[in-house]
């Protein structure tokens, strides 16, 4: 089942960023999974010459991923994973059937693979939930005021990130989904209860023009014999 630990020191959710690699399409040029699926992982890089990939999997146990039989990949196109070992956390080298070769896998990351919903069981207890549920959930914070709503969950690697658009004109940013940042996820009830930090969604300003040239004549002139330039001016 596609159910996350409960292990509170873990974050609590799979999300759906590719897996970093080369050939990484571009998901604006993608269609998007159908409404009535559920992501189930994402294809990576490929490894080695024999058509493995490094694979993404959402599912509780990684392994299980290849019990789900055919899935469909964001191009339409359906697949049956053939997990071949467990790589680390939720990442495992899997084939996909029907690709022997390097060439075949290569243009296929970042491809999500998903199920419809309806092949799937149902979830029983509060504390578990699939990651599609919580996009365009409202935020709330601990005294429910109403913040913005979730925009698109993602991993690059440290940890599951909910990426939220605040409802104050601003880009959006994104906080760690574990315990301390989301201290309840309430599908159920329509929200996700926040405690942003201080500086969340303040863009940051680059440095001004004029304090750029300051640094660097500043710089300029240390390089020269490490005295300060005399005024020859009389």
């Amino acid at each position: 089942m596609i159910k996350k630990p409960k292990d509170r020191s873990k974050t609590r959710v799979a999300a759906t960023q590719s897996v970093a690699g080369s050939g990484v399409r571009d998901a604006a040029v993608l269609p998007p999974v159908p409404s009535t699926h559920v992501v189930v992982g994402v294809i990576g890089a490929a490894h080695g010459l024999r058509g493995e990939v490094r694979l993404k999997s959402f599912t509780q146990d990684p392994m299980a991923i290849g019990n789900y039989g055919a899935l469909r990949m964001q191009d339409g196109r359906s697949v049956q994973v053939i997990p071949q070992r467990h790589l680390r956390d939720d990442l495992i080298i899997a084939k996909l059937s029907g690709m022997s070769d390097r060439t075949a896998v290569e243009t296929l990351t970042g491809l999500q693979l998903s199920m419809p919903r309806d092949h799937l069981p149902s979830l029983v207890e509060d504390d578990e939930f699939y990651h599609a549920d919580l996009i365009s959930l409202p935020v709330e914070d601990e005294q429910g005021q109403r913040l913005g709503h979730i925009v698109g969950l993602f991993n690059h690697g440290a940890g599951d990130m909910l990426e939220i658009k605040l409802n104050r004109p601003g880009p959006t940013d994104f906080l760690p989904f574990t315990k301390d940042y989301v201290p309840r996820v309430e599908v159920k009830a329509g929200r996700v209860v926040v405690r942003l930090p201080a500086d969340f969604g303040v863009p940051v300003a680059p440095p001004s023009r004029q304090a750029s040239e300051r640094k660097a004549g500043a710089r300029k002139a240390g390089a020269t014999d490490g005295k300060p330039e005399q005024d020859s001016s009389d």
